[in-house]
């Protein structure tokens, strides 16, 4: 695949205090193979921009001297945020134990405060190393070049500059033992950075219950060993998700099309623009999709369509459809898109009775095709006559006697309108997997409709059923 140039970022990181750890070589973006190794070591890119480090005591110190062979953990912060103020009361703890414990590991700060004020307060009590206040334009840099979204905010590299954690403030939270802190083989959403998200080919995991994570996530830890540069995550609709863990699963699900609540497998490159998905989280369905993925034999439409009409929990029948709606109108249609999103299988069918004059009209209802939008077009028509007439009292020189009305010219591009917001909703309908039947529905019994494609004695029947239906069509307009 052709990777565009610049890589195109989709996702953006809700807050959460934020840390970086980075060895001492390190630099460029993060954590995944290439895609994460810096173009310059981090201290060779100090080095040759003629950057001192700076303590609590407001020393010139050379990088070389306390970087050189460490795990940096780039800390994110400023001296007005809140939840710092207890996040780094523990990493100075974990910083502590873990050089007590003879590991090579140092945290530098890397100040996000505008003012030289803020910031000599902050480093009056600091117990770390620190970017000089001065060096904003370096410090702005890592901050986007890592795309930290909050602080506080932590990212890890080991001593080559190849990022081990885009965003470790949970794993360095939870102790020592988890030096260098390498990002998990299998991540839940929450803990996801907007890094990995944007440079490395994402493998997610969408599980209705515990029942079905614990199997999947089995499975993907041994495909995390086989795959090392990929991410690996997984979601528990059922499960106590933060708010930024729920925000990044709709995100997903909205940029790859799936279904809400559908136990379905998703792989996401966003730098290659591919993404594919797959319903069904069974066992060996992650790997068999994955080996399906890198023997290219995935195409963009695998996984899609919607899933089989399921059996009546109540009758145990199943139907053509589970839920089938009459009208599609702004009711009708709203309806059948949020059904869709759940997964149920559904149709709009939708058709308009010519009138006396002979006169028929496409998807959307009275509003669309023959009530307030047309009629609030022809008004303003109707308007910039009037204040064509009008402009002579403000200084227009328009003589708006010889000016004409082209009545056909007025009907037309309001006929043109019309059918573009006609088209817009089939399009709407296809991509949410709705199927629009142009035809007109009556009940045969309480699960089957007749379908008539059309108003003359040849017109072709054939009878639909479902399991459920929602009458939407609302009433005619007199015209």
């Amino acid at each position: 695949l052709a990777r565009p140039s610049p890589a195109p970022r989709l996702f953006s990181h809700p807050s959460n205090p934020p840390v970086r750890v980075l060895d001492s070589s390190a630099c460029a973006c993060a954590a995944s193979s290439c895609k994460m190794n810096p173009k310059v070591p981090f201290l060779k890119e100090l080095e040759e921009d003629f950057v001192q480090l700076t303590n609590s005591s407001s020393e010139m110190i050379d990088p070389k001297s306390r970087l050189e062979g460490k795990t940096i953990a780039f800390y994110f912060t400023s001296n007005s945020c809140v939840p710092c103020r207890t996040f780094v009361k523990k990493l100075e703890a974990v910083r502590e134990e873990c050089q007590k414990a003879g590991k090579a590991f140092e945290v530098l700060l890397v100040s996000q405060d505008y003012d030289q004020k803020a910031y000599n307060e902050y480093m009056s009590h600091s117990k770390f190393l620190s970017l000089p206040f001065e060096e904003s334009a370096l410090r702005k840099q890592l901050r986007e070049r890592w795309q930290v979204k909050s602080w506080p905010w932590v990212v890890i590299t080991d001593e080559t500059g190849k990022i081990l954690n885009p965003k470790a403030n949970n794993l360095l939270l939870a102790g020592p033992e988890n030096f260098p802190f390498h990002s998990p083989p299998v991540q839940e959403f929450g803990d996801l950075a907007p890094l990995s998200l944007n440079k490395q080919v994402c493998f997610f995991a969408f599980c209705q219950t515990e029942k079905e994570v614990q199997p999947v996530v089995t499975e993907m830890q041994g495909l995390a060993k086989r795959y090392p540069d990929m991410v690996f995550a997984y979601y528990q609709e059922d499960g106590k998700n933060s708010g930024a863990a729920m925000k990044m699963a709709l995100k997903m699900r909205s940029f790859a099309k799936v279904k809400a609540k559908v136990s379905t497998l998703l792989i996401i490159d966003v730098i290659g623009r591919v993404k594919h998905h797959r319903y069904g989280v069974g066992s060996g369905e992650a790997t068999t999709f994955l080996n399906d993925y890198q023997s290219g034999a995935l195409v963009e439409k695998t996984g899609t369509g919607q899933l089989t009409a399921q059996p009546d929990p109540e009758d145990g029948k199943t139907y053509d459809y589970d839920l089938f709606i009459i009208g599609g109108g702004s009711g009708g249609l709203a309806c059948s898109k949020a059904a869709a999103e759940t997964g149920k299988k559904v149709a709009v069918a939708d058709f308009v009775r010519p009138s006396p004059q002979k006169t028929t009209w496409g998807l959307g209802g009275t509003c669309v095709n023959v009530g307030c939008i047309p009629k609030k077009l022809c008004h303003t028509a109707a308007l910039l006559g009037e204040a064509l007439h009008d402009s002579t009292k403000y200084g227009w020189k328009v003589d708006s006697k010889k000016t004409e009305h082209d009545w056909e010219t007025m009907i037309g591009n309001v006929q043109k309108h019309v059918k573009s917001l006609n088209s817009g909703y089939e399009k709407q309908l296809r991509t949410k997997q709705v199927e629009y039947i142009n035809a007109f529905a009556s009940f045969v019994d309480p699960h089957t409709v007749q379908l008539k494609y059309g108003w003359g004695e040849d017109a072709k029947i054939e009878t639909k059923t479902a399991r459920r239906f929602v009458i939407a069509c609302g009433g005619s307009a007199l015209c």
